[in-house]
């Protein structure tokens, strides 16, 4: 399940995924990859994204941005 429990499911069994990982990055199996893309996307073009039309979801690229600027 997509509890932080460790347990591991079937894609057909998660019906939260792109609410837990967003859909930035189509890398879904790892929680820490996942985070290190946005990172990455991040840093690397800001908020405006890698093909300058943002992200589908920016409110993960505006939170790391947020703490980055503090």
């Amino acid at each position: 399940m997509a509890d932080g429990s460790g347990d591991v499911a079937s894609f057909d069994e998660i019906t939260n995924l792109s609410e837990v990982f967003g859909e930035n990055t189509g890398y879904t199996i790892d929680p820490e990859e996942c985070i290190a893309d946005n990172f990455s996307y991040a840093i690397t073009y800001g908020m405006k994204g890698p093909e300058g039309n943002g992200y589908p979801t920016p409110k993960i690229i505006e939170g790391i941005l947020s703490i980055l600027k503090k």
